[in-house]
């Protein structure tokens, strides 16, 4: 097969229009552990008390300490991949705050890759501007001072 057929006869040029597969899951493991550090306790600790509200006002008064409320997957030696998965991103966006910035430049920099003309990064730069507004919302920073408690 041929580059231009392989292409679906674009040429060389249109090989950069889409981003790259490691471009891709970069983006989808920033993406990832943005949304598992910002809702992996909360949805736990508001699943677990009951009040369903406190999902829109987090807080201690309502929910507790969020490090009591990590997702319980398996064992907590420190071993346990599992454990990592939860903890790490919530680490990460606990002390990270701006950490949607670095997925919103990756995602402008595989638009920029693609020549402007891809869809799928400019879904990418959509929701990391989303996730960027979101986190500097009222309600980030009141779910930002629980995490970080």
């Amino acid at each position: 097969m041929t580059q231009a057929e392989h292409t679906g006869g674009q040429g060389r040029a249109g090989a950069w229009r889409q981003p790259g597969r490691a471009m891709t899951v970069t983006l989808s493991v920033l993406f990832a552990i943005q949304l598992i550090g910002m809702f992996g306790a909360l949805i736990t600790a508001v699943v677990r008390t009951g009040d369903y509200g406190a999902f829109l006002a987090p807080g201690l008064d309502r929910l507790g300490d969020p490090k009591g409320w990590l997702p319980p997957i398996g064992p907590p030696e420190v071993w346990n991949p599992l454990l990592w998965i939860a903890g790490l991103p919530y680490s990460i966006v606990a002390v990270i705050r701006p950490f949607p910035v670095v997925g919103l430049l990756a995602a402008v920099v595989s638009l920029m890759l693609a020549g402007g003309r891809s869809v799928r990064s400019i879904l990418w730069v959509a929701a990391f501007t989303a996730l960027l507004a979101l986190t500097f919302s009222p309600y980030g920073d009141v779910l930002h001072l629980w995490l970080i408690d």
